[in-house]
């Protein structure tokens, strides 16, 4: 658990850091004085693993299968596909493969939340959240999904300025991850509802149904039938949304005015997305493209709730009481315990 244990303290050290510099602006420390270490070691522990992970080793059979002919017949996306053959042809094996591969997602991740928020220490605060949580996910046990996700905001980043960079970035992110259409979708449909909470609230319950009625009848029994496939409950953590979607929703105005519409966009997203289906498997991976703004609906209310000042205390039992969650998942552990290493193969 050591290598876990390190990166929560760095996360809610470089949280405590960015909160710090936007409650007392004469604080001098550059806040990437926290935040390169974050980076730089979850890098490390994602890249550095072995054996570790939800989908280790389905990733290394694929890796050593893959070839230029079956790009677009080895029914995984052919952009995945392509940017692993590029570096066997460049004599990575599968080890410093996982590495190359943490270290873009990571920086894509964080250039993606940089764009989308315009502001680098909300976006800190962010990233320390996301490495806290979604980043196991993302980078553990799906592998790719970090690069979609990084490719999809800084498409929403991009659509501010140019639609036809934002759709050849988003059809990037898709040939990566074929989620990103559905993720796509429901952004659009948020984004759009997000004029006043009347329409926002009708946009969200109508996807709602929408998609439960699409996984009810229309998902293959695999994604509705075994682990993955728990229905939702209204849990702590739940609850924990409903408050965050409330907060959102009743200060919305506020909250645009404060980020943007696609910063609420998003953030409404990552919050409703998984009580859009029934299905886990469909749901998680969907909701990964928003999750990586989780943070900042809890910025939110803890700013509202105590000032701007005030929120170092609150957010450091914040970050307590997520990895608390998190790691008291039996499956988590499972997956993730023991961390194993391919560092003494280079001894």
């Amino acid at each position: 658990m050591l290598p876990y244990v390190a990166l929560s303290i760095l996360a809610t050290m470089a949280i405590i850091h960015a909160s710090l510099s936007i409650g007392y602006p004469n604080v001098r420390v550059h806040p990437y004085l926290t935040l390169a270490p974050l980076i730089f070691i979850s890098t490390l522990i994602a890249g550095f693993r072995y054996q570790t992970g939800g989908d280790w080793q389905v990733y290394e059979e694929w890796y050593g299968s893959f070839s230029s002919d079956s790009i677009f017949t080895f029914g995984v996306e052919p952009g995945w596909i392509a940017y692993s053959l590029l570096l066997r042809r460049l004599g990575f094996n599968f080890d410093w493969y996982l590495l190359a591969t943490a270290a873009i997602s990571n920086l894509l991740i964080w250039k993606g939340l940089a764009a989308v928020i315009q502001h680098r220490r909300t976006a800190i605060i962010c990233f320390g959240f996301y490495c806290l949580i979604v980043f196991y996910s993302a980078q553990m046990f799906y592998i790719r999904a970090g690069l979609a996700t990084g490719l999809f905001l800084l498409a929403i980043a991009a659509s501010r300025r140019s639609k036809i960079r934002a759709g050849i970035l988003l059809l990037v992110a898709v040939s990566m991850h074929s989620a990103a259409v559905l993720a796509a979708l429901i952004y659009v449909c948020i984004r759009l509802s997000t004029r006043n909470r009347g329409l926002l609230l009708a946009s969200v319950v109508g996807l709602a149904v929408l998609f439960t009625l699409v996984s009810k009848f229309f998902l293959p029994p695999v994604y509705l039938e075994g682990d993955f496939a728990d229905p939702r409950a209204l849990s702590f953590k739940a609850a924990i949304g409903i408050v965050l979607f409330a907060t959102i929703i009743v200060n919305l105005a506020r909250f645009k005015e404060e980020y943007s519409p696609e910063v609420a966009a998003i953030c409404i997203a990552a919050l409703t997305v998984p009580y859009m289906f029934e299905s886990f498997e469909v749901g998680g991976r969907v909701r990964m493209f928003f999750s990586p703004l989780d943070g900042l609906p809890i910025y939110f209310l803890l700013r509202l709730l105590v000032g701007r000042r005030n929120t170092v205390v609150p957010l450091v039992v914040a970050s307590g009481v997520f990895v608390l969650i998190y790691w008291t998942n039996a499956y988590v552990l499972e997956l993730f315990t023991p961390y194993h290493t391919w560092l003494p193969k280079l001894l």
